[in-house]
């Protein structure tokens, strides 16, 4: 079993959700000795917002990238990666001003790729990444 534990409090090891969470994902690798955590703290290394190099890159082919482009679009491959080969998925987020964290929004952004981890069929978007147990 593969574990991605995503936190994205400013609190850090002080916020409720970042301890809860990691609560979880101790208990989870407890009941599974053989299984694999990966952590990505989204305050120590944020991801960067989305801007016209990301969004034109995405819809490039990846011989035609700019040097930029490939940059932008090689750290939304990296957390999709690291979706993708997760079995178990933790997010741990509070709410700021009645919202997420724009760190994790930026990480929601990243993972949500047409055709990728969702498409558009006749019925509306359809969700690709399957198969997951989700803890929030």
């Amino acid at each position: 079993m593969s574990i991605l534990l995503v936190t994205s409090s400013p609190r850090g090891n002080a916020s409720h959700s970042t301890r809860i969470a990691t609560e979880l994902a101790e208990k989870l690798l407890a009941a599974d000795p053989s299984a694999k955590l990966v952590a990505r703290d989204l305050v120590a290394n944020p991801l960067p917002h989305i801007d016209p190099d990301y969004s034109t890159g995405i819809y490039t082919p990846a011989e035609a990238r700019t040097q930029r482009q490939a940059e932008v679009v090689g750290v939304s491959d990296a957390v999709l990666d690291e979706l993708f080969a997760a079995d178990t998925i933790i997010l741990a987020t509070g709410f700021i001003n009645f919202g997420i964290s724009s760190t994790l929004k930026s990480w929601v952004d990243h993972v949500s790729r047409t055709g990728k981890t969702f498409s558009y069929g006749e019925n509306g978007p359809k969700g690709l990444v399957t198969g997951k147990k989700v803890y929030i």
